[in-house]
């Protein structure tokens, strides 16, 4: 005997819902669609930032930590 929800269907046992491949494209339409509508500037990359205008940042610093080389040092004691 199954148990019914009450309307005469049997109830669905959770089973893992199979993925889709259209996931990583709808994800991406997702990325595209908040970016247009935050209006933030288009184009801005570590490689046009004019490091001149402010000095107080070292571009040396702002490549280490932009690499994420520092997370795989860790400091000895």
């Amino acid at each position: 005997m199954t148990s019914s929800n009450g309307s005469g269907f049997p109830l669905r046992r959770n089973r893992p819902r199979k993925r889709s491949g259209a996931r990583p494209e709808r994800e991406a339409q997702r990325v595209r669609t908040s970016l247009k509508l935050s209006n933030l500037p288009v184009g801005q990359t570590l490689e046009n930032f004019d490091f001149a205008f402010q000095p107080a940042i070292g571009r040396s610093r702002i490549d280490t930590l932009a690499t994420c080389a520092w997370a795989g040092r860790r400091r000895r004691s």
